[in-house]
């Protein structure tokens, strides 16, 4: 499916919407998750990740797999 569609698709998956949906399994062979800061960066998949987790919803790849968002630290007042 073009990028076009899933962004359209993952849009539209709201907790208003599908008040019971939990998780969104993906059964293509490939790999979603991107694995260095370049592909994530480029890779679509991690931003419909988060944009799904805002609604409670998680998106699972082929493997069952799903995206954890790299931890931020604060920087410190001195």
């Amino acid at each position: 499916m073009p990028q076009e569609e899933w962004k359209y698709q993952f849009g539209r998956m709201t907790r208003a919407r599908y008040p019971e949906l939990q998780e969104v399994h993906l059964l293509d062979g490939d790999s979603l998750w991107p694995t260095n800061e370049r592909d994530i960066k480029k890779s679509p998949w991690p931003r419909y990740a988060e944009q799904l987790a805002a609604e409670g919803i998680t998106l699972l790849d082929h493997e069952g797999k799903s995206w954890r968002p790299r931890l931020t630290t604060r920087k410190h007042r001195g």
